[in-house]
Order: C-alpha cells, then structure tokens, then sequence
C-alpha cells in the first residue's frame, strides 16, 4: 500500500541518527531496567522477524537522543552544567554517593608440620601466590587453646592482617585470620589433623580480606 510505504520511509529517515539500535541497551539502563541482556537478545530477534519493528524502535530511540541534545543545550546556555545541579534547582536532596565496595583477596590459609613439630603458616591467594610473614611458626610446646598470631601477611608490602592458630587438646591444629581491620574470620574448613604427615601444605577454606590501602 503507498500509504504504508510512506509511513515506512518517513520511520527510516527518523531512525537515520545511526546508532539507535546500540542506544537500546543504555536506554534500559537509565530507566533502571533489570533484565538489559534478555531485552536486548528479544530485541535483535523481533527486529530479524519484522522489519518495520526496527525502524519504530530506532526512531523512538533516535527521537529521545535529539530531546536529550536539545535539553543539555539548553541547560548549558543557563550555565546549568549537569543534572545535580538541576535537582538542586528544584528543590530535591542531592543524590546520594553511590556506594563503593572495597576490593577483596580471596584466600586460604597455609599449614604444614615441620620435623621439629612446629607449625609453619603461610596464605595462599586466589591466583596461587604463596606469602609467608616473617614470624610464622606456631611452637610445638605451644599452650592448649591459646591464640597464637603470625608478623604482617603483607601483599606488595602493605598488611592485610595475620594468621591465627592454636593447638587444641585433641591435638588439631584451628587456623584463623585477623583481618587488618581488627576483624576475627574462621574459614569453614580449620583444622589440621592432629595425624598430618610432615612437610605436606594443607589449606582452610577460602575466605575475603580486604585489600589494604596502598602505601605513598
């Protein structure tokens, strides 16, 4: 029908800004959509299926881009820099910082019995990087139930905590760390037989440390 072929071009010189369909994606973002990828995947398929769909959504898109062009122009000529400052303007609380995570190791615990029946404790990070602190052996006389604590585990000479361990009366071994925020953490895999053959590493579970700040 010519009325439907007019229609369809006047839809293509709408979408013709070149980068609609790649704009998708940061449109449902900023409308704090959830599922980006799944819309994103049905998009691609119904746009194969019908040709004209495409073309609506990619002059909408298109459309939205142009408004946000002339709505940041605007705002400039009012010397109004970004959208914080419009908030402001009207009256709303600034918005909140968003939050950001520390970065966290992933590690475990080293253990092993030396010939002489100390203790030697060691970390081991996510990626195979053994580090042993200087002041790392739990004596062999040590007391029943009483926490030991080894030097700095230190990583690229910044601290991240040390490792705790104490000889039960069962004759096992607990490990534990001490975060270098002061925190306690007991992986859930601890204790190393009391029968552990000697010179052999054995490893806790896994636990998280926060990375330590780096030194001037």
């Amino acid at each position: 029908d010519p009325g439907v072929e007019r229609m369809i071009d006047d839809l293509a010189d709408e979408a013709s800004c070149g980068h609609g369909a790649s704009a998708l994606s940061g449109a449902l973002e900023e409308a704090g959509i959830e599922d980006v990828k799944g819309l994103t995947s049905l998009d691609t398929e119904l746009r194969a299926a019908l040709e004209v769909y495409g073309l609506a959504n990619d002059a909408a898109l298109c459309a939205a881009e142009d408004a946000d062009a002339a709505n940041t122009q605007f705002l400039r000529r009012l010397s109004i820099d970004d959208n914080e400052e419009l908030r402001v303007m009207f009256g709303h609380e600034p918005a909140p910082e968003p939050e950001v995570s520390a970065p966290m190791h992933q590690l475990r615990i080293l253990a092993r019995l030396a010939e002489d029946g100390r203790i030697e404790l060691g970390v081991e990070l996510a990626d195979g990087e053994q580090i042993l602190p200087t002041a790392r052996h739990l004596p062999a006389d040590a007391v029943g139930d009483e926490w030991r604590v080894s030097s700095d585990v230190e990583l690229k000479e910044n601290p991240i905590g040390k490792i705790r361990a104490r000889r039960l009366d069962d004759g096992r071994v607990e490990l534990g760390f001490l975060r270098a925020d002061g925190e306690q953490v007991l992986p859930e895999i601890r204790y190393l037989p009391a029968d552990t053959p000697a010179g052999v590493w054995s490893r806790s579970g896994e636990i998280e440390v926060p990375a330590a700040a780096v030194l001037e």
